[in-house]
């Protein structure tokens, strides 16, 4: 069974008449302005800050990121010629990712044997 998640939802006209107190990490969502604060329990609709980050902060976590991307794999290498194999539904490259193999010559339990060289 899926977990469903709902949020306190209204206008902003709404929120700002009701001016209620959000419970501690409950979030409430303007659905006119798709903007969104997160209560802390004492503090009421209008004292709240809207929930964002800041361009400073945004900047600072890019910046951080340095040259880690180095690690990480271009979606047009994937499934090509030269490129990253993908996974079929079982868990297996598929045979017309292997390049020279022929299907019907191998089986896949000779496929499977094969180690990884890198």
């Amino acid at each position: 069974m899926a977990t469903k998640i709902q949020v306190r939802r209204g206008t902003s006209t709404e929120w700002s008449s009701a001016n209620p107190t959000l419970s501690s990490g409950e979030i409430g969502f303007e659905t006119n302005t798709n903007k969104f604060k997160i209560g802390n329990g004492l503090s009421a609709w209008l004292a709240l800050p809207y929930a964002a980050a800041s361009e400073a902060y945004v900047d600072a976590a890019i910046n951080g990121l340095g040259n880690s991307l180095g690690n990480y794999v271009l979606l047009s290498e994937v499934g090509v010629a030269d490129g990253i194999a993908t996974l079929d539904s079982t868990g297996n490259v598929p045979l017309s990712q292997l390049g020279n193999v022929q299907a019907g010559v191998n089986t896949g339990e000779q496929i499977h044997s094969f180690a990884m060289i890198g």
